[in-house]
């Protein structure tokens, strides 16, 4: 197996600017803390090939981008949702976690 996609990079990159953003902008909630290494954990995984992981990451982005459209989310929050998802239902990613 080859290195991760530039699509997974592209992901984890918005994911980590999401989770620094929650860490400074809630200082120490422990909701934020578990929340970050539960997200950090699974997206190791995900880049160690886990399609468990991916499933996990994809079911949560579909779950945040439908809250964002019913509640008075932000639209550059709603892009970037729907650009995280993009990314994790492009086909170099799918490709890099499918059982081959």
């Amino acid at each position: 197996m080859a290195g991760p996609p530039p699509t997974l990079l592209a992901y984890t990159a918005l994911v980590v600017v999401s989770l620094i953003a929650a860490l400074v902008t809630s200082a120490s909630n422990l909701i934020v803390l578990l929340t970050v290494a539960l997200v950090s954990i699974v997206l190791l995984s995900l880049w160690r090939g886990s399609r468990l992981a991916w499933l996990l990451l994809l079911g949560l982005e579909v779950s945040v981008v439908l809250s964002s459209l019913f509640d008075a989310t932000p639209a550059w929050i709603l892009a970037s949702n729907i650009a995280a998802l993009a990314l994790l239902l492009a086909s170099p990613t799918r490709r890099y976690v499918s059982p081959n």
